[in-house]
């Protein structure tokens, strides 16, 4: 039997070897000419059954967070007091960003949706009838930036990642700024995906939402190596029946320019229609 770090060792040089291709772009684009497969390490690693979604279940999760001079950039401690999670999501300022008045965002949910209710996230559990005690809702930008392995943020993630979810929406790759991010994400978001492999059977990583095909590719590798479902949501920012896009809701353009209520409902529907529970 295989180690973990083995494991990982020979997946992530299977994602980096499969992502080898330069192209004319500020970011390298990556394609996939070698049609290799992940049997030895999904038969190295231990497949275990994510507990069910069920009502009356309660996990008391406590967040504060600090204002931020830019997104994402924000403190988040987390008091984690039971063992299990129904759902967890793993995001970026989309997912969750805490009060910066200095750019004008004041609230404490998915950037630039009007109210809690109408981020993606809330909908979504709306929709699967699952209660906010049961669900864990992060802004793990650092994901996307720098090495975080053998950090915090990595134990963070790990430890909620083997309570077992029944459903892991993964949701990065917008804040990349250029090409060492670009490996730093690689080697993060493998090792987080292959994590939440090893203990939850729905797992869904969603697209850019600024449609970056360079960092989509990288994405959309890792669910194909891993067979994970890839959600793409890069179209709906320039969709014609965009009606958030009619209106300028925000002065500041980098919170303008989120997933306004039009968007956030459907990049909840197309994550709604994936899952399998």
């Amino acid at each position: 039997m295989l180690t973990q770090p083995v494991v990982f060792v020979r997946f992530y040089t299977l994602v980096v070897t499969r992502c080898a291709t330069k192209r004319k772009s500020t970011l390298r684009c990556y394609d996939s000419p070698l049609k290799w497969t992940l049997n030895l390490t999904l038969k190295a690693t231990a497949m275990t059954s994510a507990t069910p979604i069920q009502k009356n279940q309660s996990n008391h999760i406590s967040k504060n967070y600090d204002d931020s001079e830019k997104f994402n950039e924000f403190s988040e401690h987390y008091v984690i007091t039971e063992d299990q999670l129904k759902v967890i999501f793993i995001g970026n300022s989309i997912t969750l960003h805490g009060p910066a008045p200095e750019i004008g965002w004041i609230s404490n949910h998915g950037m630039a949706a009007t109210h809690k209710e109408d981020d993606y996230c809330h909908i979504l559990l709306q929709r699967l009838n699952v209660k906010s005690e049961n669900v864990f809702i992060g802004n793990f930008a650092d994901i996307e930036r720098i090495n975080i392995i053998d950090t915090e943020i990595f134990r963070q993630v790990n430890t909620l990642l083997k309570k077992k979810p029944s459903l892991t929406v993964i949701q990065l790759g917008d804040n990349i700024g250029n090409n060492e991010q670009l490996d730093f994400f690689i080697k993060n978001v493998s090792q987080v995906a292959l994590i939440a492999k090893q203990n939850c059977h729905n797992i869904l990583m969603l697209s850019t939402w600024w449609e970056s095909q360079a960092k989509d590719q990288v994405i959309k590798q890792i669910c194909d190596l891993l067979n994970l479902k890839f959600i793409y949501i890069g179209d709906l920012f320039n969709s014609e029946f965009n009606t958030d896009r009619k209106v300028k809701q925000f002065e500041h353009a980098g919170v303008d320019n989120h997933p306004r209520n039009w968007a956030m409902e459907q990049i909840a529907n197309r994550i709604f229609t994936s899952v399998n529970l």
